[in-house]
């Protein structure tokens, strides 16, 4: 086989073509470091190293852009890297990235799990699914969640100010109200306390009156 043509596309991108075919695009760069020119005979494994080369530096291109838009759990980055590369091309990189001080789960967790618990008012059981659902294995979530320092029941109780008012008077608004809350991930002893809470509150300024 035979380089015969390396034709320059938009940016830094050039085609190359083996024997008057399309061989597909790659960085200048990785032209330069294989000595891409016409008229170089090449196999099937050289070819494949140029091939693999240019995945690979796509790859860490795109891992960086990534990375540099918002922080990444190690998986969320391989499934990413995945669509446009080889699994195996997605994982190395992954694990380079890893190496270098980008991407750190234990990190990213501990800056999920402040959002959830402090920002989005979230229980913890319901913290540690979303980590999760980042990508986050289950026990580095478990002890991100766990390592935020939080009360629980203030929280609830802001919740019924805010939303549910009406729970310190309507029984059927103090059901919507656990529901809710269990769905946030709060225990049912939390949100007991915070309703007698507001329960309490609501009598004394009733009283006040």
């Amino acid at each position: 086989m035979i380089i015969t043509g390396v034709t320059k596309r938009k940016g830094r991108r050039c085609a190359v073509f083996v024997d008057s075919e399309e061989l597909g695009e790659f960085d200048r760069d990785i032209i330069a470091l294989y000595e891409v020119e016409p008229g170089r005979c090449c196999d099937e494994e050289w070819i494949a190293a140029l091939q693999r080369s240019e995945e690979q530096r796509s790859a860490r291109e795109r891992a960086l852009r990534l990375l540099a838009y918002r922080d990444h759990s190690k998986r969320e980055l391989i499934d990413k890297l995945s669509r446009t590369v080889s699994s195996e091309v997605a994982r190395e990189t992954a694990a380079r990235m890893e190496e270098l001080g980008f991407l750190d789960d234990v990190r990213y967790a501990q800056k999920l799990a402040r959002q959830q618990l402090l920002q989005k008012y979230r229980g913890r059981r319901r913290a540690v699914y979303e980590l999760c659902c980042k990508g986050i294995e289950p026990a580095v979530a478990e002890a991100a969640v766990s390592s935020v320092e939080v009360d629980s029941v203030s929280q609830i109780y802001q919740l019924l100010l805010k939303r549910y008012p009406a729970a310190a008077y309507d029984v059927k608004q103090q059901r919507k109200a656990a529901a809710a809350m269990e769905r946030r991930g709060y225990v049912y002893g939390d949100f007991r306390r915070a309703l007698s809470r507001l329960l309490e509150e609501t009598e004394e300024t009733e009283e006040d009156e």
